[in-house]
């Protein structure tokens, strides 16, 4: 609402962008079905990940998991709700996160308490095989095999989230897919096109970074343009430099934890973060562009 009120921001929908022609000044959008075209100093791809504006500068598609994903949120502070609770009883403290696996289908809550007053999310990834299209989360936890196993408090609580989701949110599911963090040469975009978010770096979900790393290269990107006095293809380029080794440390990272998740046989299994690494995810966009234990940093330092 307050983009639309903004006499400089204008905001389109029902476009879809496809070709970019880009000039050593500017860069011209043009759109499927429509005659409009746009032109202006930048683009920036933030389309997701099967972003379009990184398919058209010639970066790797997205790649398949192999799993389903649903995704939803509810609040707790809504009338009639039976979970207020959880946010003290099923969280400990300081750990947001709650996950726990049936069978090749991982459940992940999120609880925001207390930024957000009674948000609470939650993430579903399943590889079942031959899901069906109109298949619910719930349905699909209790055709595993294991459901019958599964403590029954926590499985009558996941019904009851479930119960108080909306619709809309256990109908919609999609493909788990990651971007491929081949190389930092083809990272991101090109000259007066970038990418941000998962159109840039689509990672595993498993400890729920995606939309952090996001809202990081908003706050990089945007001190790479005021340190470059708005040399949109230098600060550009710097800001690709500066993101590609938080991104595919964290990105690999992911995929290994995810990994070890699968395969262990009980979530708690996998060991936590390091105390130094918690903290180098946390500084966020203030973090250095490359983790280094203390051990390497000491290591690097040689003798006195």
């Amino acid at each position: 609402k307050e983009c639309q009120e903004m006499s400089n921001i204008t905001i389109r929908t029902g476009l879809k962008v496809s070709a970019l022609h880009e000039t050593e000044t500017d860069v011209t959008v043009e759109f499927a079905d429509s005659s409009l075209t746009i032109t202006g100093d930048a683009v920036i791809g933030a389309d997701g990940v099967h972003s379009t504006v990184r398919e058209l500068v010639g970066r790797e598609s997205s790649t398949s998991m192999g799993s389903i994903l649903w995704r939803g949120s509810l609040n707790t502070h809504d009338e009639g709700s039976k979970l207020d609770h959880l946010h003290k009883s099923l969280f400990p403290p300081k750990e947001p996160m709650y996950a726990t696996r049936v069978g090749k289908t991982i459940i992940l809550l999120f609880s925001f308490e207390p930024k957000l007053p009674g948000s609470l999310t939650w993430v579903i990834s399943s590889q079942l095989q031959d899901i069906k299209e109109d298949s619910t989360p719930w349905d699909v936890i209790q055709h595993e095999e294991e459901f019958k196993d599964a403590p029954k408090d926590m499985m009558e609580t996941l019904k009851q989230v479930f119960d108080e989701s909306r619709p809309e949110d256990l109908a919609w599911h999609i493909p788990l897919c990651v971007t491929p963090l081949s190389s930092e040469s083809s990272f991101g975009g090109r000259g007066r096109v970038t990418l941000i978010g998962d159109a840039c770096h689509a990672i595993m979900p498993t400890s729920g970074l995606g939309g952090g790393l996001a809202f990081e290269d908003v706050v990089v990107l945007t001190r790479q343009l005021q340190r470059n006095n708005f040399d949109v293809a230098k600060a550009f380029a710097e800001f690709q430099e500066q993101r590609f080794p938080r991104v595919k440390h964290i990105a690999d990272e992911q995929m290994e934890r995810s990994l070890a998740n699968r395969k262990a046989a009980k979530r708690g299994d996998v060991p936590p973060w390091t105390k130094e690494y918690t903290e180098w995810v946390n500084l966020g966009p203030d973090a250095p562009s490359r983790f280094e234990p203390v051990e390497e940093q000491t290591a690097s330092k040689g003798p006195e």
